[in-house]
This record gives C-alpha cells, sequence and structure tokens, in this order.
C-alpha cells in the first residue's frame, strides 16, 4: 500500500527529489497506468478474505486487478498513516493503536490523540507534534491537490487534520452523502485533482461480529452498490478509482484471548502497560526480568506467541523499509509479542474494559496482511 501511494505520486508529477522508486509492480506487470484526476477509496478491514468472501454481493470483479500487502503491524493506525505519509510504519514512527512516546513519558492512543491512561474525554492537546508523525515531501505536495473525505465524526479530529495537511477536509454523514460528495469531485464540480475516502463501517462490524456474520454481509451489500455507482460514473468522466483495504482480519473469541492478569507473574516483569495492538503487542521489560520474560513465554505461552527482540525485527525489516523515524525504536519496547494463529492479549487498564472481539487484526498472517485492489 505504501508503493500503491508512490505510485499515486508519479502519476500526479509530484516529484520531490525522494526518488519515486517504489511504485507498484502490479500496475507495471498488467500495463495499468492512472488518470489524470484519482480518486483512492479505503474500505477498512475489507482484506482480500473479506473480498473473497463476499465477492458476489460485492460485485466488484469487472475492476479487479489482484492482491497487494499492507504494512506491519496490519492495523488502522499504522497502515492509514503510511496511506498518508507515504511511509513505511519505520518511518512514519507509529507501531499501534497505543504507542509509547518518551517525548512525554506517555502512552497515546493515537487516532483519537489522548493519552491511554486518562480519565478526561478530550485529547492530548490541539496539534500533534512534528516529530511524532513524520511525512514524505511527497505527501505534503499531494495535499495540496487533495480531497479528504471521512465521516464527520472523524474529520475534524486531532489526527484528521494533522495527516491532511493542506487538503480541503469533507465530512460525511451517511452513504448518500458519501456518494454526493464523491459525484461531484468526479464530475468537476470540486477543483481537488486526488481524492482520499475512508469508509469504516466493515472493521467496526468485524470487531464486533466477525467478518463472517449477517451485519457485515448487510454493509457489503450497500458498499458494492455504491461502489459500483461510483465506477460507472468514473468511466464515464476520465477519473481512476482506486479501491482497497488497510487490513484484514482474522476470528477471535475468549478461548483465544490472552490477559496479563492470567498471567501475573508476567505482568510484574512488565514497566509499563502492554502497547501496540493485540496481535502485534510491545513489551517494556525491567531490565532485571529480560531473560526471565522471554523464558516465561517460551514455557508457558510457545503455542500461542512468538517473542522477538525488537531489535531483531526492526533488522529484519518487519517495519518497512526507507529509513526510520529515530524515535521508532523507544516506540517498540524490548520485546515484540506476535501473536500465533489466532490468539490476541490484552493488558487492560483500570479505565479500561476487555473487549469482546469477535474479529481482531494488526498481525502476519496473510488473511490479515493481504489486501485486495480494484481499479478502472
Amino acid at each position: 500500500i505504501v508503493n500503491l501511494v508512490h505510485s499515486i505520486y508519479k502519476s500526479l508529477e509530484i516529484d520531490c527529489g525522494t526518488r519515486n522508486k517504489y511504485e507498484l509492480e502490479i500496475l507495471k506487470t498488467k500495463r495499468r497506468e492512472f488518470k489524470n484526476k484519482i480518486v483512492l477509496i479505503i474500505i477498512d478491514g475489507a482484506g482480500e478474505s473479506f473480498y473473497r468472501t463476499y465477492q458476489e454481493e460485492l460485485g466488484l470483479d469487472d475492476w479487479y486487478l489482484g492482491t497487494i500487502q499492507s504494512v506491519y503491524p496490519s492495523t488502522t493506525a499504522s497502515s492509514i498513516t503510511s496511506l498518508l505519509t507515504g511511509l513505511t510504519p519505520a518511518g512514519h514512527g507509529i507501531p499501534g493503536w497505543h504507542t509509547f512516546f518518551n517525548d512525554i513519558s506517555s502512552i497515546v492512543n493515537i487516532l483519537p490523540f489522548k493519552q491511554r491512561y486518562s480519565l478526561k474525554k478530550r485529547g492530548l492537546s490541539k496539534d500533534i507534534p512534528a516529530n511524532f508523525i513524520l511525512f514524505s515531501k511527497e505527501a505534503k505536495e499531494l495535499t495540496k491537490k487533495m480531497l479528504f473525505l471521512q465521516p464527520s465524526l472523524l474529520s475534524e479530529t486531532t489526527y484528521s487534520k494533522h495527516l491532511s495537511g493542506f487538503a480541503a477536509r469533507r465530512g460525511y454523514n451517511n452513504y448518500k452523502e458519501f456518494f454526493q460528495i464523491i459525484e461531484s469531485f468526479i464530475t468537476g464540480n470540486l477543483s481537488r485533482q486526488f481524492a482520499y475516502a475512508y469508509l469504516p463501517a466493515i472493521d467496526s462490524l468485524s470487531h464486533k461480529y466477525g467478518q463472517n456474520s449477517n451485519p457485515v454481509l448487510s454493509e457489503a451489500r450497500i458498499i458494492g452498490s455504491i461502489l459500483r455507482k461510483i465506477y460507472l460514473l468514473a468511466e464515464k468522466n476520465e477519473t481512476s478509482v482506486i479501491v482497497t483495504a488497510d487490513h484484514g482480519f482474522v476470528p477471535n473469541s475468549l478461548s483465544t484471548t490472552i490477559t496479563t492478569e492470567q498471567h501475573p507473574q508476567l505482568k510484574k516483569m512488565l514497566k509499563l502497560p502492554l502497547c501496540g495492538e493485540p496481535r502485534t503487542a510491545f513489551a517494556y521489560v525491567h531490565p532485571k526480568e529480560k531473560k526471565n520474560f522471554k523464558d516465561y513465554i517460551q514455557t508457558y505461552l510457545k503455542d500461542k506467541i512468538t517473542v522477538k527482540s525488537s531489535k531483531e525485527m526492526l533488522k529484519e525489516n518487519w517495519f518497512g523499509i526507507g529509513g526510520a523515524n529515530p524515535e521508532f525504536e523507544s516506540r517498540l519496547g524490548d520485546f515484540v509479542l506476535c501473536m500465533n494463529d489466532n490468539y490476541s492479549i490484552f493488558d487492560i487498564l483500570i479505565n479500561e474494559t476487555l473487549p469482546n472481539f469477535k474479529g481482531v487484526h494488526g498481525g502476519w498472517l496473510t488473511e490479515e496482511v493481504n489486501v485486495p485492489l480494484f481499479l478502472n
């Protein structure tokens, strides 16, 4: 998905001297190019397995190009930030929902930009410090050409305003408004050259009910109908419409859910609550307990968790290539807990409750990482 964004930069002739060498290979092999006006629609949580499950309901086979990969961790906080910065997680610096920022000695829920342990509902501040999230030069230039379309509840958040840069931000309250705004963009009534549009419902429904559920089935039919109209409209108006996702899903249940409360010895070794995601967690461990921590997991949780050192994963480029945010290593802790099979892990604070998720993501399984790509 990072390569996809770099292909968009090239198509819109945005070149800031940092080399557009990360173009998407599938566009070259299938000899596909973008038109002068581009719409990028992100369906949160609608990975390749979602497309295969609801292929008939979606009705998008005419525009299906193939499979591409999300970033790792395969989660909204990391992947949407990659799409909007043009950088891998190692580059932009956001490895997950719960991120520890050394500058303020706090764990922050990055999308609402709120301290994790806080009884206040308001965000941390009105602005995100520049070093918290880094951008490619091309991404900043792209925002000057961008229409930034999100649900109204999200369009004016601190995170959205920070990531959208100079874009014209628009919020929508329902699918009718979503289509009308996209229609105005495609038919030339809105003066930007690139539109970024975000649809969150598949993700929230898949967490709550599981991806193979009736609510997700109903939503797939609605979204498929809207996207088909958009594609037909775009083909009459010299516009490229790209549809993809930020990640996929795997099923989850209480039987595959681990909590630190179930392992008090492990919890005592932590100097901070687990950060990151339920499928890829970052452990900050007391220096004298590092060997004990690793031994505990390999003794009692080996079938459920693959434990790796953060430095090892950085060297292996799990979080992407292209240069690292200088603060990134400090945001990974000492160990990365990579969950095997369908397992997830939660470290619940006193102001939190254990979610009863039927679906989770953020790990390294193909169901989480592989996402479909559609293009007219």
